[in-house]
């Protein structure tokens, strides 16, 4: 099983897909930018682990979390939106939610369909 997340401009949401391809549970919450780069990562582990537990699903059988966003910085694959938005930053959003969570986690930009694991492209 493995858990798909879409940060988008007014909300992200996070899907729980099985071996098949189905959506067997989804959840949903706004993109507040306002929160600066640690609250709005914070908000998506909420919701990663909200949707683990009300799927009924245990945590080790997830395999992987893949987030898609609009795009990443160019020099690091680990930003998940362009530096100006968190105050010229870098934000390693994969590295923190796998360390956070303990799911392997790759992250995949929108504009340029190149995913990353960890911030490494492979």
């Amino acid at each position: 099983m493995r858990i798909g997340v879409d940060i988008g401009g007014t909300k992200i949401v996070a899907g729980l897909v099985d071996g098949q391809g189905i959506v067997v549970y989804t959840g949903r919450i706004s993109t507040e930018v306002c929160k600066g780069y640690e609250g709005v990562r914070d908000d998506i582990v909420l919701l990663i682990e909200k949707v683990i537990r009300e799927s009924g699903f245990l945590k080790d059988r997830i395999e992987q979390i893949g987030i898609a966003t609009g795009r990443t910085d160019r020099e690091n694959r680990r930003d998940t939106l362009p530096r100006r938005t968190w105050g010229g930053t870098t934000c390693p959003l994969g590295t923190n939610i796998e360390n956070i969570v303990g799911i392997r986690t790759c992250i995949e930009t929108m504009s340029t369909r190149q995913p990353s694991v960890n911030g490494n492209l492979h």
